[in-house]
């Protein structure tokens, strides 16, 4: 009898959260790169719109496949019970920000976006969730209007 990784003969395999982020990871990589498959990699001898998104998806594709091999593996811990609250509150922050960023302007879409997505937690604190928002809020101005120059409204 070995110790560690044994299991009984006829017992299944484990199924672990390395696994199940593998595959899913590997699900949106394929979604994502079929969905760029009409932007063009180069355009004559300049980058073209798809080649970073390319990129930065066969890195994602990379990591999944070595959280599948892990999974399979049985290397990682076994998911614990799902709950749906944290799931619906990202969402609802991903469609609130995407409602309100054009109207509202960066500065209370991010902030209302990341406080809604702190209180996904199930330890929510509202002080560092605040902390965290004004944080990102001024992050997100300082990437997409300083540094990128973009067309976006700041405030309402």
């Amino acid at each position: 009898m070995q110790s560690g990784h044994y299991r009984e003969r006829g017992a299944g395999r484990a199924v672990t959260n390395d696994l199940i982020l593998g595959v899913l990871g590997l699900a949106f990589t394929a979604f994502a790169w079929w969905m760029l498959r009409d932007l063009p990699q180069f355009e004559g001898f300049r980058v073209g719109a798809g080649y970073m998104p390319r990129i930065v998806l066969a890195g994602i594709g990379l990591i999944s496949l070595i959280l599948v091999v892990r999974g399979f593996g049985g290397h990682g811990e076994r998911p614990e019970s799902f709950s749906l609250r944290p799931l619906l509150l990202v969402c609802l922050a991903l469609i609130l920000f995407a409602l309100s960023i054009e109207s509202l302007g960066i500065v209370v879409a991010s902030a209302v976006a990341v406080f809604v997505c702190a209180a996904a937690a199930y330890d929510f604190r509202p002080v560092q969730a605040l902390i965290l928002s004004v944080a990102v809020t001024a992050c997100a101005i300082m990437l997409f209007t300083v540094l990128l120059g973009l067309p976006i409204k700041v405030w309402p």
